[in-house]
């Protein structure tokens, strides 16, 4: 590891917390990942590890972290925190809202059924 490198890591560190000893995807990865309004893909540039919450008030443990830097995004810009739950598997688990023909708002696909104004509700 080069200097250069040691200086990149620490401060991965101070940002993001320790480094996890075990993951599923590791610093390199380029995974796909729903964040915000949308799917995207991104590479891994940290995997934190699970710790305390530092948001006062907040009493949880933080999971496993992957930081990941969008594809195709400036790599300046501040890096997403995706969860294990977060990251999608292969190209047909996307995330898709379409209009209800019940109620005219949206729905996830295959999900219209369920809508209060379906007359034949299950």
């Amino acid at each position: 590891m080069t200097d250069y490198d040691e200086i990149i890591r620490r401060n991965l560190e101070d940002d993001w917390g320790a480094a996890a000893t075990h993951s599923e995807y590791h610093i390199g990865d380029t995974i796909r990942y729903q964040a915000d309004d949308g799917v995207y893909w991104g590479t891994v540039i940290w995997v934190a590890a699970p710790r305390e919450s530092r948001i006062e008030g907040h009493d949880n443990i933080l999971p496993t972290r992957y930081i990941a830097t969008r594809t195709g995004w400036d790599p300046s810009s501040i890096p997403d925190v995706v969860y294990s739950s977060d990251i999608l598997q292969g190209t047909d688990e996307e995330v898709m809202l379409v209009k209800c023909k019940f109620c005219g708002g949206h729905r996830y696909k295959g999900q219209e059924q369920y809508c209060d104004h379906n007359p034949n509700k299950p």
